[in-house]
């Protein structure tokens, strides 16, 4: 679908869409955080790089029928949203593994 680039290796994917994940799909590579959706006008492709992220907060945690939502904020640009499944902890572990790409500063901490 052209979201992740040649030699680009996915660490990290969720995806809402109930019956294809060309609807829409969050996922971390080795050089990107990347969120990307079908709007019925072709596909919409949000990414930086780790370095460009300025911080990550929480719009709203997730519960057992809905998905935590973080927003990603760009030094440069603007801010992206992802949508996270918190079933079994998926949205912890996704976190966990963005702050672990990041500066201690632009990390999100869940309490």
């Amino acid at each position: 679908m052209g979201v992740i680039g040649s030699g680009e290796s996915v660490r990290m994917f969720y995806s809402a869409g109930l019956t294809t994940i060309r609807t829409d799909g969050n996922l971390l590579t080795d050089k990107r955080i990347i969120s990307y959706e079908d709007l019925g006008d072709g596909l919409h492709i949000y990414s930086a790089t780790y370095d460009e992220v300025e911080t990550v907060n929480l719009y709203e945690r997730g519960g057992p029928i809905t998905d935590t939502d973080i927003e990603v904020w760009l030094r440069e640009r603007d801010a992206f949203r992802l949508l996270l499944s918190a079933e079994d902890g998926g949205d912890i572990r996704f976190i966990s593994a963005l702050n672990d790409r990041l500066p201690q500063e632009s990390r999100l901490t869940l309490d």
